[in-house]
């Protein structure tokens, strides 16, 4: 396991956390972008409440009761998650290259750390609650067309290899009809990172806080 120290020093740093401090957020109001700036930083300090064995911050109220049970959730597993360790006695990068024979079931929320005490992976069963779910199904299944189309075969026309993404061999017919096999990347942060701003928007959005379409996106 990880050394006592690690994880007192990391404590210490959440319990002089500010979590009184109501959330407000850079990003103007009529942007979908501000709700979602306003719950991730809610549950930022969920997680420090949670990890720190603080009382819980009430939830602010710009979010609708449906997100607050859905950030709630996730904060509670990412807590669960963190304080829920398994130390591999190798770096990362001779981990890979050489993998040992025995394998761990996970079974719980839980972070994988290498011998440098970097963490390489969260496993977060149980992170989006039910309602995130079935809005994700639903439009999964208004994707169906779409899905369709990104499937390809090992060779095209032009006789090049397809990507190996979306290669119909990797696969197979969904237990639900609904649902219809396919590949396509939803990428929000890619989709602005051509002319975003680093660090925290300003308060004025003409300063230069004005996202647009990545030059890679541009061109499809």
């Amino acid at each position: 396991m990880i050394s006592h120290e690690y994880w007192v020093a990391y404590h210490e740093k959440l319990a002089a956390l500010d979590l009184d401090t109501h959330l407000t957020s850079f990003i103007p109001q009529d942007w979908a972008l501000n709700a979602v700036d306003i719950a991730s930083e809610w549950v930022e300090q969920q997680f420090a409440a949670h990890v720190a064995g603080r009382p819980l911050v009430p939830a602010p109220p710009e979010l609708d009761p449906e997100t607050m049970l859905a950030c709630g959730q996730l904060a509670f597993v990412l807590a669960e998650a963190y304080q829920h360790p398994i130390k591999l006695d190798i770096d990362i990068i001779r981990y890979n290259q050489f993998p040992p024979a025995e394998r761990i079931l996970l079974d719980h929320p839980l972070v994988v750390i290498d011998a440098g005490c970097r963490i390489i992976l969260w496993y977060l069963p149980g992170a989006l609650n039910w309602s995130l779910q079935r809005d994700m199904f639903t439009a999964t299944v208004g994707m169906g067309k779409l899905l369709q189309q990104s499937m390809t075969t090992s060779k095209i026309s032009t006789g090049k290899t397809t990507k190996w993404r979306t290669n119909t061999s990797y696969f197979h017919p969904s237990k639900e009809p609904s649902l219809i096999p396919g590949c396509i990347n939803l990428s929000p942060c890619w989709f602005q990172q051509g002319h975003e701003c680093q660090g925290r928007p300003p308060q004025n959005p003409l300063d230069g806080f004005i996202p647009e379409v990545s030059s890679t996106l541009k061109g499809r």
